[in-house]
């Protein structure tokens, strides 16, 4: 398990060069690393001196709400612009693509500025000096010594109980509430996925299956939970289209396109998960 905490800040300080420059894909790789490592941290809690380890959650968290407004804006802009393309140019009424790429690299210029202050303040350098004392000096618990078939499976189970105890429940009438469901079982399933790959090379293909299982549940409802922020995003540009009065159709009409997006990506979860074989406890969980 440490060895995969040990990769994870590679991957976050490999790439602070390229987040500097914005290089493809590297926003993306540090957001990740930052997630992995916040998530890893909390699962095995038991595992670490948790007055060390829960402040370095708090300042991975802190870290990756700017790199993910920066991913963000550029994903919903690529997206957006690709669906407004294929839309029949009849229903394309007025300059949205160039108002949507206005108004989305506007979002994304500001959340650069921002970002850059961050991985320029002491908080941030203070952040990566602990990560190399976290490593340097592991702040293991008494429970981390014992063999890892005794270990890590209770970490990890408690992780499974509680993407089941959400999923199992009948999802809410209310949207809003529906939606904030899905994503809680979203991260359920992601910090599942992480758990099971950090054990991986302690305990073998089990936890491989696992992860893979979570994986497939993680990204339907990353689709679902995309098309949830981009109808916020819609939402907010439709009104102040209309405030100034401009011809926000084709904005109200990419909302609902994304509403059935998100309706089949929750449909595609809930079929999975009713026949999936990963709602069952795996029985390695109980050793």
């Amino acid at each position: 398990m440490l060895a995969h905490v040990a990769a994870q800040v590679k991957i976050l300080v490999d790439q602070d060069a390229a987040v500097r420059t914005y290089e493809s894909e590297s926003i993306h790789d540090m957001r990740v690393a930052a997630r992995h490592l916040r998530s890893v941290l909390a699962t095995f809690r038991p595992l670490f001196r948790a007055e060390i380890t829960d402040p370095v959650r708090t300042e991975l968290t802190f870290l990756g709400r700017f790199l993910g407004a920066v991913r963000d804006a550029e994903v919903q802009s690529t997206h957006l612009l690709e669906v407004v393309a294929a839309e029949p140019p009849q229903l394309v009424m007025g300059s949205v693509a160039e108002h949507i790429g206005l108004e989305l690299q506007r979002d994304s210029r500001t959340a650069e500025i921002e970002l850059s202050e961050v991985l320029d303040s002491p908080r941030y350098r203070a952040l990566l000096d602990t990560l190399d004392r976290l490593l340097s000096d592991p702040p293991l618990t008494t429970r981390a010594g014992e063999p890892a078939v005794r270990a890590l499976p209770a970490p990890v189970a408690r992780t499974w109980k509680r993407i089941h105890s959400l999923a199992d429940h009948r999802l809410p009438e209310d949207p809003d509430d529906r939606d904030r469901q899905l994503h809680e079982i979203r991260k359920s399933a992601k910090d599942l996925r992480y758990a099971c790959e950090a054990v991986e090379p302690a305990l073998g293909r089990r936890a491989a299956r696992l992860a893979t299982t979570a994986e497939r549940w993680q990204t339907v409802l990353g689709d679902h939970q995309d098309s949830v922020v981009v109808r916020a995003t819609l939402q907010s540009m439709g009104e102040r289209m209309f405030l100034d009065g401009r011809n926000s159709f084709t904005i109200g009409r990419l909302h609902a396109l994304e509403q059935r997006r998100g309706q089949r990506a929750e449909k595609q979860f809930l079929t999975s998960w009713s026949k999936g074989s990963g709602r069952h406890r795996p029985t390695w969980l109980d050793e």
